[in-house]
């Protein structure tokens, strides 16, 4: 397991010595996601609290720890803390979206993605997890839409190509098909697999 790990033990232990030495709140939180244990990432999570505790980091941090817990919905309380603004306001609300479709709230995920992402609308991280949200709800076309725009961005990523490749093939759009499975065979480095992905492709 990852607490019998000797690399993660020793992470573990180097970060929590550099937060002793010289606490700070960017510290204190590393050592938290370096943590082998919940109980030692409650521990160091609230030695960041006790620095900062209106912090955003801090905060989503706070939330995420309650996400692992048992009653994880109480997560949202704590995110509501959360300023309207910047980074942390979009990754809560990511975390909101997995917290509601954690709980079968599946087109209030989706809702809460796309209110968010009007904020960073072209971002391509975003793209990809709206895309995600609406083909989690059957919005299949949708998501195409937003997977074909986060590839314009993400040119290299193969996850997202196999996945309009896919989905051309199942629409029996094969000139799209052919084309994307012959950028994704130049970019696969002769990986094994992916090779072996191609040669399915072709058989489909």
């Amino acid at each position: 397991t990852g607490a019998d790990d000797p690399a993660e033990q020793r992470a573990k232990q180097l970060a929590e010595r550099a937060a002793e030495a010289g606490p700070n709140v960017e510290r204190w939180l590393l050592a938290a996601e370096l943590a082998t244990s919940r109980g030692d990432a409650s521990r160091f999570i609230d030695r960041a609290v006790a620095i900062a505790p209106n912090d955003p980091d801090v905060i989503l941090a706070q939330a995420r720890l309650v996400m692992s817990g048992p009653s994880p919905d109480e997560a949202l309380h704590v995110l509501e803390r959360v300023p309207d603004r910047g980074i942390q306001a979009l990754e809560a609300a990511e975390l909101r979206a997995d917290l509601y479709e954690g709980l079968g709230l599946e087109e209030t995920a989706r809702a809460t993605l796309e209110r968010a992402a009007q904020r960073a609308p072209g971002a391509p991280a975003w793209l990809s997890i709206r895309a995600h949200a609406a083909d989690t709800v059957q919005s299949r076309d949708q998501a195409m839409e937003l997977f074909r725009e986060a590839l314009l961005s993400r040119h290299d990523d193969q996850g997202l190509r196999e996945t309009v490749i896919g989905d051309a093939i199942l629409r029996g759009e094969i000139e799209t098909a052919m084309r994307e499975i012959d950028v994704y065979r130049a970019l696969s480095n002769d990986s094994v697999l992916r090779i072996l992905r191609v040669a399915a492709w072709y058989e489909a």
